[in-house]
């Protein structure tokens, strides 16, 4: 084996780290309890959600775009230094204005490694002949997430009851391990995007590739999106749901624990999932299951419920790995992480539209009524893209 191929074999194995470190968040099982100590409601709670997608839909494509100008090392160093500056910032302010810029500078951050990560490690599979196990090395990575996040969430837990800002500390100095990591990555060979007309011509005519002329890439893209957008507001739902069902602060870290072993879990079989219920029954199953989840929650409110939330589980599990496959299955090498880049904007959009109104929803009527609307907009939305699917012939 050469040099350069084992370095770029290493590359799978810093991709693993740096998810997994990313996604070390002692923060998520009490974020929401932690805004609601500092003064905010639901419905700012969600603007501040809102803030960060909207941040990462504007920079989302100049910065994939930027990983298939330049390179994908560059980018993800760019997008981990954000990052530490953004959790940074969180550890050291105490208002909705401060809240706001953190999330600002995190979005900043997200939208330079999302897709430009999945997009390197495609590239490194293809380099080193691999790719064909991108989707079981995708699920492995999640697998390592969700565990990370498992982990994360009992050691947060335990840290809120000493105090519900040291998280937020510890989160900004785990978060600045990332940085020598990512200048440790090879970067792959691959063919760096160029157009005679200029890169703005050229962005134009990868998003009407993606949007427009691939059918196929344009409703796997709005599919992914809508499950993503689905399965992301209940996140922001869990932590008040398990307030309003009586479950005592001191599980909160453990049961957010079992939820992300549990996506880790889904993640690290999403390939025999898929492969045993096959490509169309994949996708099919994923809405039924949403709707179902959230009719519960909203109508049977006791705590047993909270089980639903491994069907959610389920679903983020076993959709990332398998949707960004298909997408990189249909995507050329050059426009790569600037189609993967589109994806999260499309998503990020649809929950900036869909999210303040859920939980403005939330506070002027219930969490239950919210989580009964939340059902609705999956079945009406995810149908007419399963309709759209199955019309082009992706499934």
């Amino acid at each position: 084996m050469t040099l350069r191929k084992k370095a770029l074999e290493a590359n799978i194995w810093k991709y693993y780290a740096l998810g997994f470190i990313r996604m070390f968040m002692l923060i998520m099982p009490i974020i929401v309890i932690f805004f609601q100590e500092n003064g905010l409601n639901m419905a700012e709670v969600m603007i501040l959600q809102a803030a960060f997608s909207v941040t990462v839909a504007i920079m989302e494509l100049p910065s994939g775009f930027l990983a298939d100008v330049l390179t994908r090392k560059t980018t993800l160093i760019i997008g981990f230094i954000l990052s530490f500056l953004g959790f940074l910032s969180y550890s050291l302010s105490y208002s909705f204005l401060g809240f706001l810029i953190a999330e600002i500078v995190l979005g900043f951050g997200s939208s330079f490694i999302s897709g430009t990560d999945s997009a390197l490690m495609y590239d490194t599979l293809i380099e080193i002949k691999k790719e064909k196990k991108y989707k079981e090395i995708e699920g492995k990575a999640m697998m390592f997430r969700g565990f990370a996040e498992a982990t994360a969430a009992i050691i947060g837990g335990l840290l809120a009851i000493v105090s519900l800002r040291l998280p937020f500390v510890i989160e900004s100095c785990i978060m600045f391990f990332c940085i020598p990591l990512a200048f440790m990555i090879t970067e792959p060979k691959r063919k760096r995007f160029s157009h005679k007309k200029g890169y703005a011509y050229g962005l134009y005519k990868i998003l009407r590739f993606a949007l427009y002329k691939n059918k196929n890439v344009k409703w796997l893209i709005i599919y992914s999106s809508i499950i993503s957008t689905c399965t992301l507001v209940a996140v922001w739902f869990y932590q008040p749901y398990f307030q309003l069902v009586g479950l005592p602060l001191v599980y909160f870290g453990i049961t957010w624990a079992a939820i992300n072993f549990s996506v880790g879990i889904f993640s690290k079989y999403a390939y025999d999932i898929e492969k045993k219920l096959g490509k169309r029954n994949s996708f099919l199953i994923l809405i039924p299951l949403i709707v179902v989840a959230y009719l519960i929650m909203g109508n049977v409110v006791f705590l047993p419920s909270i089980l639903c939330v491994i069907i959610f589980a389920f679903v983020r599990g076993l959709s990332n790995p398998v949707m960004q496959d298909y997408i990189n299955q249909v995507t050329y090498s050059d426009k790569r992480a600037t189609v993967m880049s589109l994806k999260n904007l499309v998503g990020r959009i649809i929950f900036v539209i869909f999210s303040p109104f859920i939980g403005w929803f939330a506070d002027v009527y219930t969490i239950p009524v919210a989580l009964s609307l939340s059902a609705a907009f999956a079945l009406v939305f995810g149908g007419v893209a399963i309709i759209f699917l199955r019309k082009h012939e992706v499934i």
